[in-house]
C-alpha cells in the first residue's frame, strides 16, 4: 500500500497576515501619554529640591527613658552629611557633624543620678526633645522562666 505524499506540510496554504500590534493613535493613546507626562511633571515637582534631612534618633532614645549615671553616654543619629548636630541636656552641650553617611555620634559626660524628670534635646535641621529622661541605674536582664517568681519570705527569698 502506498502512502500518498502530503504537500504544504508545515505551510499554510494562503499567505499569512501580520497582525498590527500598534495601537491606533487616538483619542484614549493621547489621554494616556498627557495623563503620563502630568504624573511624571507632579512627582519631579513635589519632591523638594533642598538636599538637607532631618535629624532622626534611633528607637532606643525615648520620653521617660533613664540613662546611666555615673558613666559616659553616647548618644547617636542621622541627619544630612556634614548636618552640626548639638545634643543639652542636664547643663551639658555637646556638637558634633554627621559624616559622608550622615551618621553622628556625640558623649554626655558622666551624669549624677536625678530623680527630676529633665529634657533631651538635639538640634540641627530640625529640633527634637525627649522630655521626663532621668539618670540612675540601667540593668538589663534575662534569663529562664523562673525569674517571673516574686521574692516572698515564704519561699525562703526575699530582699531584706
Amino acid at each position: 500500500m502506498a502512502i500518498p505524499k502530503l504537500r504544504n506540510v508545515g505551510k499554510l496554504s494562503q499567505p499569512e497576515k501580520k497582525m498590527n500590534t500598534n495601537p491606533p493613535i487616538g483619542f484614549r493613546t493621547i489621554a494616556i501619554s498627557r495623563l503620563a507626562r502630568l504624573i511624571i511633571y507632579l512627582a519631579v515637582t513635589s519632591v523638594p529640591m533642598s538636599t538637607s534631612a532631618e535629624i532622626v534618633l534611633p528607637n532606643v532614645f525615648t520620653e521617660g527613658m533613664v540613662l546611666q549615671r555615673d558613666l559616659p553616654v553616647p548618644i547617636w543619629g542621622t541627619a544630612a552629611p556634614g548636618e552640626a548636630v548639638t545634643v543639652q541636656f542636664a547643663g551639658q552641650e555637646h556638637s558634633t557633624i554627621a559624616d559622608e553617611n550622615g551618621k553622628w555620634l556625640t558623649q554626655l559626660h558622666p551624669l549624677n543620678t536625678s530623680s527630676e524628670g529633665r529634657i533631651l534635646t538635639v538640634t540641627g535641621s530640625n529640633k527634637l526633645s525627649l522630655n521626663d529622661i532621668l539618670v540612675g541605674e540601667v540593668w538589663l536582664c534575662s534569663g529562664q522562666s523562673n525569674m517571673a517568681d516574686s521574692f516572698s519570705p515564704d519561699k525562703g527569698r526575699f530582699i531584706p
